[in-house]
């Protein structure tokens, strides 16, 4: 009976460990993605106020094309830390994994 609650609690514990990493991983990941429909949606935008008023009217040009830098720096901007954070969680957590395996391996010797 005591160990079934020790191994209860111990898969409790390890889900909890890993709960969030995957999330900050996946986010981590498809912002650049988010980050170049952005620029292509940017470009479009230029390329029509090409169409419609040339390639003269700078001031027109501009917006696009700063709708295009922003949404690829937006997105580098959160991928560059998530993919950071998310290894330097995946680490902490395997090391936070390691030491409740020892620590349910040992409680279960006392038990």
């Amino acid at each position: 009976m005591n160990r079934r609650l020790l191994d209860q609690c111990s898969m409790q514990l390890r889900q909890e460990v890993h709960r969030n990493i995957m999330l900050i991983a996946v986010l981590a990941t498809v912002s650049p993605l988010l980050g170049l429909l952005g620029t292509v949606t940017g470009m479009i935008t230029t390329f029509d106020v090409i169409a419609l008023f040339g390639t003269g009217n700078a001031r027109a040009l501009a917006g696009g094309i700063s709708e295009a830098l922003i949404t690829t720096q937006s997105g580098l901007l959160v991928s560059i830390p998530g993919v950071f954070s998310s290894a330097v969680l995946t680490l902490r957590a395997r090391r936070l994994q390691m030491r409740l395996d020892e620590s349910m391996t040992t409680l279960k010797r006392i038990v």
